[in-house]
């Protein structure tokens, strides 16, 4: 039995989406500096999944997965960049919605900026019968969702995070200590 592929079409639309929710940041930073997840609920695919979810292979024997959304997005120009985390920071559960792999040089678009509201609404419409099965009111929830998830995860604890080491007592708002006295 043949292994089920994604259409030419379904790998179009995912690379089309893609930039319309994601772009370049227009400050360029670090490629990790603006990055977005590659894998997971908040992922590209995973906001793809909720916009359009006719379109992936769960619901039907064209349609496409996370594996191959990726690649796709990959041969467009999107950059796989390895993130860099703490064991603290993997402790705490800080990243537990990004993978150690997420795409560099993009941002989520936001849709309380008036620029990025302007543009996504233009390429929203251009899409024509895909913007008709999901108002754009619905995609600037879902993206609003996935940016603010990104900052602060929702499952994020503070107190599990430790509390810094005291200071040292050289550092100490007080002063050095004084030196120790020895009686002879």
């Amino acid at each position: 039995m043949v292994r089920a592929k994604s259409s030419k079409r379904s790998k179009e639309l995912a690379v089309i989406v893609a930039n319309i929710i994601t772009t370049k940041p227009t400050v360029l930073r670090s490629q990790t500096k603006d990055t977005v997840a590659r894998h997971g609920p908040l992922s590209v695919f995973g906001v793809f999944s909720q916009i359009c979810p006719k379109m992936i292979r769960e619901n039907r024997r064209d349609g496409i997965t996370e594996a191959e959304f990726n690649k796709a997005l990959e041969k467009d120009g999107f950059v796989r960049v390895r993130m860099r985390t703490t064991a603290k920071q993997h402790k705490a559960n800080i990243f537990a919605n990004q993978s150690y792999y997420s795409f560099g040089s993009r941002r989520w678009r936001n849709p309380d900026n008036e620029d990025d509201m302007a543009v996504l609404s233009k390429m929203w419409q251009n899409l024509g019968n895909l913007a008709e099965f999901l108002p754009l009111k619905e995609v600037a929830s879902i993206l609003r969702k996935a940016r603010v998830a990104e900052v602060v995860p929702p499952d994020f604890d503070d107190s599990q995070v430790s509390s810094p080491p005291p200071l040292s007592p050289s550092l100490s708002p007080s002063g050095p200590p004084s030196p120790p006295r020895h009686s002879l």
